[in-house]
């Protein structure tokens, strides 16, 4: 192994503390999770979708 190289084992990752997340981190979790409501939100919802692609349809 190159010297200067510093392996990173699993007891020098857990001896590590705990960082905090980043506000961008957790913005895009929080968009991601939206995402996921609101595809369950339209799918449990099918006369909404009708009216969604018949509003899409329209537009063509």
């Amino acid at each position: 192994m190159p010297q200067g190289l510093a392996v990173k084992t699993f007891e020098t990752f857990a001896a590590e503390p705990m960082r905090k997340p980043r506000l961008s981190h957790l913005l895009t979790l929080a968009g991601l999770l939206a995402l996921l409501a609101l595809a369950f939100w339209l799918y449990a919802r099918p006369g909404l979708m009708v009216y969604l692609a018949e509003q899409l349809w329209a537009c063509f």
